[in-house]
């Protein structure tokens, strides 16, 4: 006769893999031998976010699955997201938005621009 498990409620919105989770992943892949299925179902997460956490990586040697290398990469990941600045070398930055303010088209700016760092004229917007 086959045990029928009590299902949790499944999230509704998107929310990252916690490092709580991760260790929990690592204990149960690692060490307990459970599947990918029984996991997601114990932190009641899709089994596609477990196959993508754990990354194919074997249970044990080398390369094995580890929470805090999944965590130190999760937030290495998490800091290069969103939208960068185009200027990141702050001299010209600093004349760029100076020429902006006095009403300077990013043509006549880039023009004139001091010290040899003359390109073609900026077609895209500027993020400051």
């Amino acid at each position: 006769m086959k045990k029928y498990r009590k299902r949790r409620a499944k999230r509704s919105t998107f929310s990252r893999i916690t490092y709580k989770e991760r260790v929990t992943v690592e204990n149960r892949y690692c060490t307990d031998r459970k599947s990918i299925t029984e996991i997601a179902e114990e932190l009641c997460r899709p089994k596609s976010a477990v196959s993508r956490e754990i990354g194919g990586r074997p249970r044990i040697g080398r390369g094995r699955y580890s929470a805090d290398k999944a965590q130190t990469d999760a937030d290495r990941n998490s800091a290069r997201q969103g939208r960068h600045s185009k200027l990141m070398h702050e001299p010209l930055r600093a004349y760029m938005v100076l020429k902006l303010k006095m009403g300077w088209s990013p043509e006549q700016i880039a023009i004139r621009l001091p010290n040899g760092n003359r390109r073609a004229p900026i077609k895209k917007p500027i993020f400051l």
